[in-house]
């Protein structure tokens, strides 16, 4: 069973959505559709005077769609838009006022008679959270994709790999970072995301170009511009690839924008334009890496990569090097943050190694940590000096840990389990450690220090 869209609000007032996933969705799909008719408008067979009196009507009332979404974003991709069209469309700066001042006085009008106004001031801008939490979420996103520039975190994968290795704060409930076109970095690695953003680019690039070449043909590449323009400002403050119907749309405005340039220009000229963008992209994905590399230097603890899947955390210059296999059943559902977490409260400085559940200890690991019942899925190791097996719960008649193990239990043994393996040790004499939390609860952990 589908469940109904969860309902927002703006001091009391109701934002529209008109059955979309949330507001901006909807503002969103109005901004890149309001282009359009600014060209249909310019070749419909109806009389002009009757023509620019409907568009005049379907414009005014998008307009009044978007104040009443109180969506900033497709506000702003809204003026976007208007501009690109303007700029591209003639050269005469007296036309391309006459094109924006109507515009946005009407937009400006819907927003003070629905209040959307005080949502876009300044000082509500810079105490709204909704508006201040998406530049530390863009940040780890940079710092996600400088990472991994190649190969990505994994599609889907970003809104979670942010809250475990990087996110210092705040919710742990991102499914994305906020940002289409991080996103797809930092899921997808560098190369599929600047194709991403060349695909966004092509169509301004060749309707700015065909300004010179076919001036007769600008009206709809102009449009079609426009509309790309403004779906790409609205995936810049969130992640609309979760709608089909956007995602329908904008496949279908990038393929019609492809069609014209050809149609209209030539083949040649359309791939001249894709390599223009394609360089645009590249060049955006520079800075991006350069900007995750420089946040990353700047983290309480910096997030590195190695191959087979290895993230590393930690200074790569810290005397300690350990190894570690993580458990959810221990750490929990965001089990990088509480590795951080633990990190930093160790006296001497380490570097974590966080290996999958199966590989083996670097030859250079000082310690090995396993948490729950990791150390059951892989042969243990025997290179790292220090082995802590820390929670443990599976306890059969095969167990049969080194000598210098040493097992950390919670401070109040209350199950079954926890018993076991007290008498375990005590039999193998084995070094037995207690953690100040009473439970196995991830959430209650004080982390102990183990260096």
């Amino acid at each position: 069973m589908t469940s109904a869209p969860a309902v927002f609000f703006f001091e009391g007032h109701t934002r529209l959505q008109l059955g979309f996933p949330t507001p901006n969705y909807l503002g969103a799909f109005v901004a890149a559709m309001l282009p359009l008719q600014w060209a249909a408008s310019s070749f419909s067979p109806i009389p002009s005077k009757w023509m620019q009196w409907i568009s005049r009507i379907v414009e005014g009332g998008g307009l009044l769609l978007i104040a009443a979404t109180y969506s900033r974003g497709a506000t702003l991709a809204y003026l976007v838009a208007a501009a690109i069209f303007s700029v591209v469309q003639t050269q005469q700066t007296k036309r391309r006022i006459q094109f924006i001042a109507p515009r946005l006085a009407v937009l400006v009008i819907c927003a003070l008679s629905l209040g959307f106004w005080k949502r876009a001031t300044p000082s509500y801008v810079a105490a709204d959270a909704s508006a201040m939490n998406r530049l530390p979420v863009w940040e780890g996103a940079a710092v996600l994709f400088s990472v991994r520039p190649l190969s990505g975190w994994g599609w889907g994968s970003s809104g979670q790999s942010y809250v475990n290795w990087v996110q210092e704060q705040g919710p742990d409930n991102y499914v994305g970072v906020l940002n289409s076109f991080l996103q797809i970095n930092a899921e997808l690695g560098g190369i599929v995301g600047a194709a991403f953003i060349a695909c966004v680019f092509t169509p301004l690039v060749g309707a700015w170009r065909a300004r010179t070449i076919k001036p007769d043909a600008i009206t709809p590449l102009a449009a079609v511009a426009a509309s790309i323009c403004a779906w790409t400002v609205t995936n810049s403050f969130s992640t609309l690839g979760e709608s089909q119907i956007l995602n329908g749309i904008a496949v279908a405005i990038f393929l019609t924008a492809i069609g014209l340039l050809v149609f209209h220009c030539s083949t040649i000229e359309t791939f001249r334009s894709a390599g223009i963008a394609m360089a645009i992209a590249l060049t955006i994905n520079c800075a991006i890496y350069c900007w995750g590399r420089f946040a990353n230097s700047r983290a309480p603890v910096p997030l590195d990569s190695a191959p087979g899947g290895v993230i590393t955390l930690g200074d790569r210059s810290a005397p300690l090097r350990v190894d570690v296999r993580i458990d959810p059943s221990v750490l929990g559902p965001h089990s990088g943050k509480q590795l951080r977490r633990m990190l930093v409260a160790q006296r001497t400085a380490c570097l974590f190694n966080v290996l999958p559940t199966t590989a083996a200890s670097h030859a250079e690991a000082n310690a090995a940590v396993y948490f729950g019942d990791t150390w059951a899925l892989t042969a243990i190791d025997s290179v790292p000096n220090r082995r802590i097996f820390f929670y443990p719960r599976v306890l059969t008649v095969s167990t049969d840990l080194p000598k210098s193990a040493e097992v950390w239990l919670p401070s109040k043994i209350s199950n079954p389990e926890d018993d076991a393996w007290q008498d375990y040790c005590r039999r193998r004499q084995l070094t037995i450690r207690y953690s100040s939390s009473s439970t196995h609860r991830y959430a209650d952990l004080p982390w102990p220090r183990f260096f």
